[in-house]
């Protein structure tokens, strides 16, 4: 590729909780989460039930938009959902993937459509955004002969407790509590090969275990139109750091390690009651919490129109409801750069949760 910006060429999935493929979490060091694979479909079946447009407020906090494929998904000409190596949804015909593309700032890009003189740069400098860690384009560097150009997208991804698990929903106020939290993360590269027009081939790589690739390729004209033929690389990391070898050698551009913290950070809000309010409160000082907790399986191999039995657990108690997520045989959608992560046909992973089976004692500080 030759020609800068392609600064509308790759987005997340859904939202920022694709960043997460299993937790687990020990409360005073009794477990509370085992660790499940995959959990990011899950939560954003949450998201997608859950959320409304009276809760559109946080949705750009959380990188979060639904999407609406259109003519994308539902094409008379071709009805298939994510083909092999296109992007079905784009940000032409996908809202959602519009919209979360414009949660990431590019200084030279214009504040108001159609006018040359509106770009962000004339408000706020691109130091400035890195100084607010806001989530931007912090890097752009124009390919040679030698070297590969690249694009660097600095990304303030804020994960709130609540929409990882069900269990910091009904936490109560409380002091005293000793969480031991385990996040295992997507961190992950893909490639993709184009002739100059479409793309022909794609391929995904994984820093640790199988999990779910968090990104999405916008469609080649809107983010990729003018570059050669030639094949494109692109990995998402927790951090300020690329750890990807192949990028950091071949490309050759000193690239800055962005404008984003080295690690992740814990915010937990605090409270300050008023004395005679804490006394009421915590007069009571032992609270049974029910929580939902779930479990994730993967049945394979059932063909289109099939039906399936299969016994996924025995020890599974008060079981309330199961969720079953269809995917792709040939190209789980988990994996699929060019699709959005929503379910589609043969493959199924099936989700069981059960509900107030879990119990947390929570134990209220006593005042003296």
């Amino acid at each position: 590729m030759d020609a800068l910006p392609y600064t509308k060429s790759v987005g997340f999935k859904q939202s920022f909780l694709s960043m997460i493929n299993s937790i687990t979490i020990d409360l005073n060091g009794q477990p509370m989460v085992q660790q499940n694979q995959l959990i990011d479909m899950y939560n954003h079946f949450r998201l997608l039930t859950s959320e409304s447009w009276n809760t559109q407020n946080r949705w750009s906090t959380i990188g979060f938009y639904p999407d609406v494929a259109e003519e994308a998904g539902l094409s008379t000409a071709n009805s298939k959902y994510a083909p092999a190596n296109e992007p079905a949804n784009n940000g032409t015909l996908n809202l959602g993937l519009a919209e979360r593309l414009g949660y990431i700032l590019d200084d030279a890009g214009k504040t108001f459509d159609g006018v040359a003189t509106s770009a962000l740069s004339n408000l706020i400098s691109k130091v400035e955004l890195a100084k607010l860690y806001a989530s931007h384009v912090s890097n752009k560097v124009t390919g040679t002969a030698t070297k590969s150009p690249a694009v660097q997208y600095s990304v303030k991804a804020t994960i709130m407790l609540k929409d990882i698990h069900p269990l910091f929903e009904v936490v109560p106020i409380s002091k005293s509590l000793n969480f031991k939290i385990q996040i295992f993360w997507n961190n992950s590269v893909v490639t993709a090969t184009h002739d100059g027009t479409i793309f022909t081939a794609q391929s995904s790589q994984y820093r640790a275990y199988n999990g779910t690739l968090p990104l999405m390729l916008n469609n080649f004209a809107d983010g990729f139109a003018g570059s050669s033929a030639g094949t494109l690389r692109a990995s998402v990391y927790v951090g300020d750091t690329c750890h990807d070898a192949t990028q950091k050698s071949v490309t050759n551009n000193g690239l800055s390690t962005g404008g984003v913290g080295k690690q992740v950070e814990l915010w937990v809000p605090a409270v300050q009651m008023l004395e005679d309010v804490e006394m009421n409160y915590s007069q009571n000082h032992l609270r049974d919490v029910s929580y939902l907790d779930y479990y994730q399986f993967t049945l394979k191999n059932v063909a289109s129109g099939e039906s399936f039995n299969h016994l996924v657990s025995n020890g599974i108690s008060n079981l309330k409801a199961v969720l079953i997520v269809p995917q792709l045989q040939s190209l789980n959608n988990n994996v699929n750069v060019f699709d959005d992560g929503t379910h589609q046909q043969l493959q199924c992973s099936c989700w069981w949760f059960e509900c107030a089976t879990p119990r947390l004692t929570i134990h209220l500080p006593t005042i003296q």
